[in-house]
């Protein structure tokens, strides 16, 4: 009788963070694109906004169904690659990162933004390098007794992190001394709703900080 084919954990991990890769390169190329029309005159329109929200809404949901995969195998199976406990641990951070990205559209159309200021583009970014690098790191974690470029992956995405960190404390200060000096309420509600969209940019960048940390507790205990 043939053996039933291992499910593979580390190739869901690398899925997950697939769908990652693919919401920030989207979400980068929006950024772009309607940061470019508002240069140009042109403002966000709020329903074109929730529409793409609502179509790349379907990558997280593809993240989702792959986290429930893991989760039925791990209720069955007795020998796992790594310990249960880390396995559960990756995937729901990964996943976390997904539901990071896919909440930063949705903050932007809570905050009805019109404008996409250059600080969006700037922290799009650092998010999507970090995402990307996550990825990587995901690609290299099946060899990481052997593969000494996953820890360069890990020391990668934490120096993004940092950049990313730089990044949105002076855009969240650029923004808050714009609507001081204006004394306008319509520039302070602005400032409000830029900073809602920036805290969700930057919180993308920790979850991808807090991914690698897991897998660099996973080495050592492994090692």
């Amino acid at each position: 009788m043939p053996r039933k084919k291992r499910f593979d954990y580390f190739q869901c991990f690398v899925d997950i963070s697939d769908c990652g890769v693919r919401y920030v390169r989207e979400v980068d190329a929006y950024f772009r694109d309607q940061c470019k029309l508002c240069e140009e005159g042109g403002s966000v329109d709020g329903d074109g906004l929730l529409q793409k929200f609502q179509e790349l809404h379907k990558i997280e949901e593809e993240s989702d169904e792959i986290v429930h995969e893991v989760y039925t195998n791990l209720a069955t199976e007795f020998v796992t690659p790594i310990d249960r406990e880390d396995i559960l641990l990756l995937v729901g951070e990964l996943d976390s990162v997904v539901d990071d990205v896919d909440d930063v559209l949705q903050r932007m159309f809570m905050y009805n933004i019109t404008t996409i200021p250059d600080s969006f583009v700037q922290m799009m970014d650092v998010v999507k390098r970090a995402v990307e690098a996550l990825n990587m790191a995901c690609q290299k974690f099946t060899y990481f007794k052997k593969s000494e470029s996953i820890r360069e992956r890990i020391v990668k995405i934490n120096d993004i992190e940092d950049e990313g960190d730089r990044v949105y404390i002076t855009s969240m200060h650029d923004a808050y001394v714009r609507a001081k000096e204006s004394h306008d309420y319509d520039e302070a509600l602005t400032a409000f709703g830029v900073s809602g969209v920036l805290n969700a940019l930057e919180k993308c960048c920790d979850a991808c900080e807090h991914v690698s940390d897991t897998m660099g507790l996973v080495i050592m205990k492994n090692a």
